[in-house]
């Protein structure tokens, strides 16, 4: 996401309101934003300001207006804040995951079926204790291992008047306003399904095929007549 300068500025006072020095402040901006960020002595210079109260209006004077009405300055400190905050929710929710599972899999039964925890080594990681107490090595494990496991549906969703979507394909799966063209797959879901998909799939190809059967016998029946 391109930000500015001035909204990287009022990013700057929300990290010092938060609590954030001048250090954690330019990291958190190298973290969220890369090295196009405007230069440590900058955000230091402006930390040192928000934290004595001494604030320039001169931006403000300058645009005739404050910065808080500015477009689009609000909009992205906050996706900067809830990013940041989606991202500590996941963080917290994936380290008491592991932390539960070690727990069932050192469980007697487990452990009488001979089961035993391995936590992987990785060289990236070795700053850190390769224990199960020490959060920073869970995080590195975490940010180094996660995959999704989500299945992706929906990109050429089929119609449906129920939930109001026109959709990419109709009814019988062909592509909107191409002739001969059909999609048979997942995409064509207008909504996950709550099991896996898998099931569902076999269900679309097997109707995709008796809808060709049909096209073709009735362009035969119309080149009869």
């Amino acid at each position: 996401m391109e930000v500015t300068r001035v909204e990287q500025h009022a990013y700057i006072k929300i990290t010092v309101l938060r609590g954030r020095n001048k250090m954690e402040c330019h990291s958190e901006f190298v973290e969220a934003l890369g090295n196009n960020v405007v230069p440590f002595r900058t955000v230091a210079r402006r930390v040192g300001k928000f934290q004595q109260g001494n604030v320039s209006t001169s931006d403000e004077q300058r645009s005739g207006r404050p910065h808080s009405v500015r477009t689009g300055l609000a909009r992205a400190v906050k996706e900067q804040l809830m990013d940041e905050d989606r991202r500590w929710m996941l963080l917290e929710l994936e380290r008491a995951t592991l932390k539960t599972a070690v727990k069932l899999g050192t469980t007697k039964p487990l452990l009488d079926l001979g089961a035993k925890l391995y936590i992987p080594h990785f060289k990236h990681c070795s700053n850190y204790s390769v224990n199960l107490a020490d959060e920073k090595d869970l995080e590195c494990w975490i940010r180094t291992t996660a995959l999704t496991a989500y299945h992706p549906v929906g990109t050429c969703a089929m119609e449906s008047k129920t939930a109001n979507i026109a959709g990419v394909v109709d009814r019988r799966l062909s592509v909107r306003g191409i002739k001969n063209l059909k999609v048979v797959d997942a995409s064509v879901f207008p909504h996950l399904t709550s099991g896996n998909p898998h099931a569902a799939i076999l269900m679309i190809a097997e109707r995709s095929a008796d809808f060709v059967l049909q096209d073709i016998e009735l362009d035969e029946r119309n080149a009869r007549d």
